[in-house]
Order: C-alpha cells, then structure tokens, then sequence
C-alpha cells in the first residue's frame, strides 16, 4: 500500500510525470468503491491493526517480542512505518535539510532507543511537527497539531490506541492533497 507512494515509481512513470507538469486540473482520487479500492482500504486497515498489535505485544512482553522481532528488524510495522514516513519527508525538504533529516530519523538508532523504553515520542512528535509546519502548506497546520497532540498524548498516557492515532494522523499528513480529503 505505501509502496504506491514510492518517489522512484513515480518519476519513472512518464506519463504521470508529464501529467503533473502540464494538467493544472490533475486531480488524484481514490476508487474506494471497487473492488481494488475495497481491498487496499482492508490492507490499510490490516496495517493499522498490526501496528497496535505489535505496540501492544511490546508493552505486555518487551523481552518476548524483542526476541521475536528484535529492535532493529524492518520486518514489523513500526520500522517499516518510520522508513516510509522519512522517505516522504525527504521529498518534502530541500536537499541542504537531508542530513538533518537523516541524523534525526535515523530509524535504527530511534528503534535501538525504542527497544529500550528510551525514545522520546515527544520529543520527535515536536520535530515532525516543526519539520512539517515549515515543508508543508499552512492548511496543514491544524492538522499537524493535531498529529502531535495524539503523539505526545499517547506517550504520555501510555495510551496505544492514541500512538496509533498520532501516527496514523502524521501518515494522513503527509499524504493529502488538499482540505476536502479525508
């Protein structure tokens, strides 16, 4: 599903590329109707229930699902997740910015400090926040807030259901176009 997103599809796509150059009216909407449309609203749903799956296993049992997944396995949501979302930032910020971007989402030391209950969400939700506010259109603004509300809410609270919301709200951030997208 986020493989969609990937920049490398989309810039050696041809006619999407001169699409976006020259159609002012290019619109992009989701077919959630069909069957394809149904399907990726079930993966992306599946995807979010992983997420809070993992989050809860980890919680209940931090040693046991370390030994399953260990801190730096790509192969569970939260990494896959982070890598996407850095991608995204990437094509956001300008070139100069890449190795800020790096140095703060460098995703195997933020899962080494996850693994260790070290991570500071809220520290790295006022980032993205920052981060986003300064890349993105100020329409966003609001959205943003709220995405780092969730985030460090989630945090503080210890509250899975509200980390999920954070990240799923960044995710949604990063990925609209305009106002009238839900």
């Amino acid at each position: 599903m986020l493989s969609e997103l990937d920049i490398n599809k989309i810039v050696l796509n041809p006619t999407l590329r001169h699409d976006i150059n020259y159609d002012r009216l290019l619109s992009f909407i989701p077919k959630l109707n069909c069957e394809s449309g149904r399907s990726k609203q079930e993966k992306v749903q599946q995807f979010w229930s992983g997420l809070h799956h993992d989050l809860t296993q980890f919680v209940a049992n931090r040693k046991g699902f370390l030994r399953a997944h260990g801190p730096n396995d790509n192969d569970w949501s939260l990494p896959i997740l982070l890598n996407e979302v850095k991608d995204i930032i990437q094509t956001l910020v300008p070139a100069q910015d890449h190795d800020m971007l790096e140095e703060v989402l460098d995703i195997l030391w933020l899962m080494q400090q996850f693994a260790r209950g070290m991570l500071d969400i809220e520290k790295l939700a006022g980032w993205l926040s920052s981060v986003l506010k300064t890349h993105c259109a100020p329409m966003r603004d609001k959205w943003v807030n709220n995405m780092c509300k969730e985030l460090k809410r989630g945090h503080r609270e210890k509250d899975i259901d509200e980390l999920v919301a954070g990240m799923t709200s960044l995710l949604r951030v990063l990925t609209r176009r305009r106002s009238n997208v839900p």
